[in-house]
């Protein structure tokens, strides 16, 4: 009984200071893209007049951070929300 909950919490710090060090790269990631392309240029790519071409750039930049969402969900959140992008998108 004992060997397994150090099995578990071995296996829990594991994977926590593995997921941290991943938020930690992705976070840093994202803010560099920020620094480099504008708000400007993310909202003129969604905001073309075909919606085919909307949806394949949202696929694009959803794929740029393929991890789980709930790490990522909230920082695209937070960078979708200080752009203004149409809804359909």
């Amino acid at each position: 009984m004992i060997d397994s909950i150090i099995e578990f919490i071995k296996t829990f710090l594991m994977l926590f200071f593995e997921l941290l060090i991943l938020f930690i790269i992705v976070s840093f990631i994202v803010s560099l893209i920020q620094q480099v392309v504008s708000e400007d240029k993310i909202k003129s790519m969604l905001s073309k007049p075909n919606q085919g071409i909307n949806y394949f750039f949202g696929m694009i930049f959803g794929a740029i951070t393929p991890f789980c969402s709930c790490v990522c969900l909230f920082l695209t959140l937070i960078c979708f929300l200080n752009i203004p992008v149409p809804p359909s998108v």
